[in-house]
């Protein structure tokens, strides 16, 4: 379901699982903190009960990356919540996209998508 960028919230929303099953996070207009990073992936683990699902991340509200160290922490704890993540991104430049695909790595699968059709398409090939 694609959310018009006007009803995004202000800050990150609190995590969901949607109706894939997939755990969903989405980013705000605002630049998270560190705090509000840790915060998401506290809930993140209560919702999903120590098992790891395919997570979707949708940035398409972002107009800018967010803080380096947030997501330099993001990035192990994704691991432990996630089986393969999906960033949704609209507006970003590919330097933007490109620190996100480096910045996971080898961790766990990661793809970059515009539409959210096609990242729920190649997160559907991870479930067990």
């Amino acid at each position: 379901m694609m959310v018009p960028a006007m009803s995004y919230p202000t800050d990150f929303r609190e995590p969901w699982i949607d109706d894939n099953g997939f755990l969903r996070f989405q980013i705000g207009l605002k630049r998270p903190s560190l705090a509000v990073v840790s915060g998401i992936f506290r809930g993140a683990r209560e919702l999903s009960a120590g098992k790891l699902l395919p997570l979707i991340i949708d940035g398409r509200a972002m107009r800018m990356a967010p803080p380096a160290k947030a997501w330099t922490f993001a990035i192990y704890r994704l691991s432990s919540i996630a089986s393969a993540v999906a960033f949704l991104f609209s507006d970003m430049t590919p330097q933007e996209v490109l620190k996100y695909q480096k910045g996971i790595g080898s961790m766990i699968p990661s793809r970059v998508f515009e539409e959210e059709s096609e990242a729920v398409s190649w997160l559907r090939s991870f479930e067990d």
